[in-house]
């Protein structure tokens, strides 16, 4: 896991992590391809990644039930 090496007063925190090469050669190709810098990429993936690995809310009838 990366280190936290300093966090701003807007909440960002700086961070170092190793990929492989490959990954962050296509990460770099999707970057250019969307018009983003390689962090606007690498953090729009990780939203993405983490938004999609959320359990869907629970509803009002399935806590009810049960």
């Amino acid at each position: 896991m990366g280190r936290l090496k300093k966090t701003t007063t807007d909440g960002i925190a700086a961070m170092s992590i190793r990929l492989p090469v490959a990954i962050r050669d296509e990460i770099a190709k999707q970057a250019s391809f969307n018009r983003r810098s390689l962090n606007q990429e690498i953090l729009w993936l990780l939203e993405k990644a983490l938004r999609m690995s959320d359990p869907a809310p629970a509803t009002k009838d399935s806590q009810q039930s049960g």
